[in-house]
Protein backbone atom coordinates (compact mmCIF):
# COMPACT_ATOMS: atom_id res chain seq x y z
CA UNK A 1 0.00 0.00 0.00
CA UNK A 2 1.02 3.63 -0.34
CA UNK A 3 0.82 5.15 3.14
CA UNK A 4 1.23 8.91 3.75
CA UNK A 5 3.17 9.93 6.84
CA UNK A 6 3.13 13.40 8.43
CA UNK A 7 5.50 13.98 11.34
CA UNK A 8 5.39 17.21 13.37
CA UNK A 9 7.85 18.41 16.02
CA UNK A 10 6.30 21.35 17.85
CA UNK A 11 7.05 23.70 20.75
CA UNK A 12 5.24 22.10 23.73
CA UNK A 13 4.79 25.50 25.39
CA UNK A 14 2.41 26.70 22.67
CA UNK A 15 1.22 23.42 21.15
CA UNK A 16 -2.57 22.99 21.29
CA UNK A 17 -3.35 21.26 17.95
CA UNK A 18 -1.59 17.89 17.40
CA UNK A 19 -2.18 18.10 13.63
CA UNK A 20 -0.68 21.56 13.06
CA UNK A 21 2.49 23.45 13.97
CA UNK A 22 1.69 26.10 16.56
CA UNK A 23 5.23 27.19 17.40
CA UNK A 24 7.46 29.39 15.25
CA UNK A 25 10.92 28.24 16.35
CA UNK A 26 12.49 24.84 17.08
CA UNK A 27 9.76 23.18 15.04
CA UNK A 28 9.81 20.78 12.09
CA UNK A 29 7.40 19.21 9.61
CA UNK A 30 8.10 16.21 7.40
CA UNK A 31 5.69 14.62 4.92
CA UNK A 32 6.29 11.54 2.78
CA UNK A 33 4.52 8.64 1.12
CA UNK A 34 5.89 5.16 1.76
CA UNK A 35 5.10 1.95 -0.11
CA UNK A 36 3.62 -0.65 2.21
CA UNK A 37 3.89 -4.40 1.78
CA UNK A 38 3.11 -6.91 4.48
CA UNK A 39 4.80 -6.92 6.84
CA UNK A 40 5.94 -3.31 7.16
CA UNK A 41 9.74 -3.23 7.20
CA UNK A 42 12.64 -0.79 6.96
CA UNK A 43 14.14 -2.63 3.96
CA UNK A 44 10.96 -2.46 1.89
CA UNK A 45 12.96 -1.43 -1.20
CA UNK A 46 15.66 -4.11 -0.92
CA UNK A 47 15.46 -7.33 -2.94
CA UNK A 48 17.74 -10.08 -1.69
CA UNK A 49 16.51 -12.42 -4.43
CA UNK A 50 14.17 -12.56 -7.43
CA UNK A 51 11.40 -14.86 -8.67
CA UNK A 52 10.09 -15.58 -12.16
CA UNK A 53 7.03 -17.46 -13.42
CA UNK A 54 6.14 -20.74 -11.65
CA UNK A 55 6.71 -22.77 -14.83
CA UNK A 56 10.21 -23.14 -16.34
CA UNK A 57 8.75 -21.84 -19.61
CA UNK A 58 5.96 -19.47 -18.66
CA UNK A 59 2.39 -20.25 -19.61
CA UNK A 60 -0.38 -17.69 -19.97
CA UNK A 61 -1.96 -17.41 -16.54
CA UNK A 62 1.15 -18.18 -14.48
CA UNK A 63 1.04 -15.88 -11.47
CA UNK A 64 2.76 -14.64 -8.32
CA UNK A 65 0.79 -13.13 -5.45
CA UNK A 66 1.13 -11.16 -2.23
CA UNK A 67 -1.42 -11.11 0.57
CA UNK A 68 -2.79 -8.37 2.85
CA UNK A 69 -4.59 -9.78 5.89
CA UNK A 70 -7.69 -8.13 7.32
CA UNK A 71 -5.57 -6.96 10.26
CA UNK A 72 -3.27 -5.07 7.85
CA UNK A 73 -6.08 -3.37 5.90
CA UNK A 74 -7.92 -0.11 6.67
CA UNK A 75 -11.11 -0.36 8.70
CA UNK A 76 -12.67 2.37 6.52
CA UNK A 77 -13.32 2.53 2.79
CA UNK A 78 -10.43 3.51 0.53
CA UNK A 79 -9.58 3.94 -3.15
CA UNK A 80 -7.14 1.64 -4.93
CA UNK A 81 -5.31 3.93 -7.37
CA UNK A 82 -2.77 1.49 -8.77
CA UNK A 83 -0.13 -1.12 -8.13
CA UNK A 84 3.65 -1.14 -7.87
CA UNK A 85 6.07 -3.95 -8.66
CA UNK A 86 9.77 -4.03 -7.83
CA UNK A 87 11.66 -6.09 -10.38
CA UNK A 88 13.43 -6.16 -13.72
CA UNK A 89 13.47 -7.60 -17.23
CA UNK A 90 16.16 -10.21 -17.85
CA UNK A 91 17.25 -10.66 -21.47
CA UNK A 92 14.40 -10.31 -23.95
CA UNK A 93 11.65 -10.58 -21.37
CA UNK A 94 8.11 -10.59 -22.75
CA UNK A 95 6.59 -8.89 -19.71
CA UNK A 96 3.58 -9.26 -17.46
CA UNK A 97 0.02 -9.62 -18.71
CA UNK A 98 -1.86 -7.88 -15.88
CA UNK A 99 -1.89 -6.98 -12.18
CA UNK A 100 -5.07 -7.84 -10.29
CA UNK A 101 -6.66 -7.15 -6.93
CA UNK A 102 -8.54 -10.17 -5.57
CA UNK A 103 -10.22 -11.33 -2.40
CA UNK A 104 -8.66 -14.04 -0.25
CA UNK A 105 -10.73 -16.60 1.62
CA UNK A 106 -7.73 -18.48 3.07
CA UNK A 107 -4.72 -16.62 4.54
CA UNK A 108 -2.25 -15.96 1.73
CA UNK A 109 -4.36 -17.61 -0.97
CA UNK A 110 -6.07 -15.41 -3.60
CA UNK A 111 -9.51 -16.34 -4.88
CA UNK A 112 -8.76 -16.96 -8.58
CA UNK A 113 -12.41 -17.53 -9.50
CA UNK A 114 -14.49 -14.86 -11.22
CA UNK A 115 -16.12 -14.02 -7.88
CA UNK A 116 -12.74 -13.13 -6.39
CA UNK A 117 -11.91 -10.41 -8.92
CA UNK A 118 -12.09 -6.77 -7.72
CA UNK A 119 -9.99 -4.59 -10.07
CA UNK A 120 -7.03 -4.81 -12.45
CA UNK A 121 -4.36 -2.99 -14.40
CA UNK A 122 -4.69 -4.77 -17.75
CA UNK A 123 -3.19 -2.74 -20.63
CA UNK A 124 -3.27 -3.84 -24.26
CA UNK A 125 0.54 -4.03 -24.35
CA UNK A 126 2.68 -6.18 -22.01
CA UNK A 127 3.87 -4.63 -18.74
CA UNK A 128 7.64 -4.59 -19.30
CA UNK A 129 9.82 -3.92 -16.27
CA UNK A 130 13.11 -1.95 -16.53
CA UNK A 131 16.41 -3.67 -17.37
CA UNK A 132 17.82 -2.46 -14.04
CA UNK A 133 15.82 -3.50 -10.97
CA UNK A 134 13.45 -0.77 -9.83
CA UNK A 135 9.83 0.15 -9.13
CA UNK A 136 7.23 0.04 -11.89
CA UNK A 137 3.97 1.83 -11.12
CA UNK A 138 0.73 0.75 -12.79
CA UNK A 139 -2.00 3.37 -12.19
CA UNK A 140 -5.69 2.60 -12.49
CA UNK A 141 -8.78 4.78 -12.21
CA UNK A 142 -9.60 5.12 -8.48
CA UNK A 143 -11.58 2.08 -7.45
CA UNK A 144 -13.52 2.20 -4.18
CA UNK A 145 -12.97 -0.75 -1.84
CA UNK A 146 -15.03 -1.16 1.32
CA UNK A 147 -14.19 -3.50 4.20
CA UNK A 148 -17.31 -5.50 3.36
CA UNK A 149 -15.63 -6.43 0.03
CA UNK A 150 -12.69 -8.15 1.73
CA UNK A 151 -12.54 -11.90 1.49
CA UNK A 152 -12.77 -13.96 4.67
CA UNK A 153 -9.01 -13.52 5.12
CA UNK A 154 -8.19 -10.27 3.30
CA UNK A 155 -7.02 -9.11 -0.13
CA UNK A 156 -4.36 -10.31 -2.55
CA UNK A 157 -2.52 -8.62 -5.41
CA UNK A 158 -1.72 -11.02 -8.27
CA UNK A 159 0.69 -10.47 -11.19
CA UNK A 160 -0.01 -12.62 -14.25
CA UNK A 161 2.64 -13.67 -16.77
CA UNK A 162 2.48 -14.00 -20.53
CA UNK A 163 3.54 -17.23 -22.24
CA UNK A 164 7.03 -17.88 -23.56
CA UNK A 165 9.46 -16.58 -20.94
CA UNK A 166 12.35 -18.81 -19.84
CA UNK A 167 15.51 -18.80 -17.71
CA UNK A 168 17.40 -16.57 -20.15
CA UNK A 169 14.55 -14.19 -20.92
CA UNK A 170 12.10 -13.46 -18.14
CA UNK A 171 10.42 -10.93 -15.88
CA UNK A 172 11.97 -11.12 -12.40
CA UNK A 173 9.98 -9.97 -9.34
CA UNK A 174 11.92 -8.87 -6.26
CA UNK A 175 11.86 -11.13 -3.21
CA UNK A 176 12.44 -9.67 0.26
CA UNK A 177 13.98 -12.41 2.39
CA UNK A 178 14.78 -10.59 5.67
CA UNK A 179 13.65 -11.31 8.26
CA UNK A 180 12.30 -14.59 6.92
CA UNK A 181 10.19 -15.45 9.96
CA UNK A 182 7.96 -12.40 9.44
CA UNK A 183 7.31 -13.14 5.76
CA UNK A 184 5.79 -16.59 5.82
CA UNK A 185 2.36 -17.18 4.27
CA UNK A 186 2.15 -13.75 2.63
CA UNK A 187 3.31 -14.68 -0.89
CA UNK A 188 2.52 -17.48 -3.29
CA UNK A 189 3.05 -19.04 -6.72
CA UNK A 190 0.22 -20.14 -9.00
CA UNK A 191 1.14 -22.11 -12.15
CA UNK A 192 -1.42 -21.88 -14.95
CA UNK A 193 -4.01 -24.56 -14.38
CA UNK A 194 -2.23 -25.71 -11.21
CA UNK A 195 -2.53 -25.36 -7.47
CA UNK A 196 -1.40 -22.47 -5.28
CA UNK A 197 1.78 -22.95 -3.22
CA UNK A 198 3.25 -20.69 -0.55
CA UNK A 199 6.58 -18.91 -1.11
CA UNK A 200 8.53 -19.83 2.02
CA UNK A 201 11.79 -18.04 1.20
CA UNK A 202 10.44 -14.48 1.42
CA UNK A 203 7.86 -11.97 0.27
CA UNK A 204 7.18 -10.85 -3.30
CA UNK A 205 7.74 -7.11 -3.70
CA UNK A 206 4.30 -6.30 -5.06
CA UNK A 207 2.43 -3.32 -3.61
CA UNK A 208 -1.10 -1.95 -3.64
CA UNK A 209 -1.33 1.84 -3.92
CA UNK A 210 -4.23 3.34 -2.01
CA UNK A 211 -5.75 6.75 -1.37
CA UNK A 212 -8.08 7.60 1.45
CA UNK A 213 -11.61 8.60 0.51
CA UNK A 214 -12.44 12.31 0.90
Amino acid sequence: MNVPFRVLVDDPAVDFDPCELDGTCAVALEEDVTGWRPPFQADDGTAEDFRRSPNAVSLAGDALSVFFSIEELPVVSFNVVGFEVFGMSVGAAIGLDSIELRTATVPGVPNMNAAGFIAAYDPAAPIVLPAVAGDTTAPIAPFLVTPSAYGLAGLSVVVRYLAGENAANHTAIGLDTTPETLLLLHSGRIPAGGAFSYEFAGNHMIRMLIQECP
